[in-house]
Parts: C-alpha cells; structure tokens; sequence
C-alpha cells in the first residue's frame, strides 16, 4: 500500500491539462433517413430547369458589354493633351 500512495497520490494531477471543448455544431446522422421528404425540391421542375437553361452560357462567362465614357465627352481637347 505504501507504493501506491508514493506513486500515485490523490492530490497529484500529473500536470495534464484539462480542455473543456464545445460540443460539435453538426447535425448528428440518423440512420433511414432518406432525406427526400425534407429535400423541399421536386425533381421534376428541376429537370425542366436544367433542360431550359441548358443552351444558355453560365453568367459567369458571359462578358459585359462596355460601358460609355461619357467621362471624355466633357473635357475640352486642351484639357486632354
């Protein structure tokens, strides 16, 4: 009994920190849960969706029309040079 009082006493912490963590913010994942009813979207429109706007290009490769500088319309020619 003597070793295990030196060895391990009750009121020696070892120096290990304790770290109170927050428990995760996820959703936890249940299991038979198809997820379809509570999709909120009908499969159906969007395919007519993707079928309509198919042909058309992306708006982000679509480059805007340059604007007007209207800017240089109002300087006088001594001005600009």
């Amino acid at each position: 009994m003597n070793i295990l009082a030196t060895l391990h006493p009750k009121d020696k912490d070892y120096g290990h920190m304790k770290i109170e963590e927050p428990k995760t913010p996820f959703a936890k994942y249940e299991e038979g849960d198809s997820g379809d009813e509570h999709d909120g979207l009908d499969a159906d429109l969007l395919a007519k969706k993707i079928q309509l706007g198919g042909n058309e290009l992306p708006k982000a490769l679509i480059e805007p029309e340059p604007e007007e500088e209207s800017d240089d319309e109002d300087i006088s020619p001594e001005e600009r040079g």
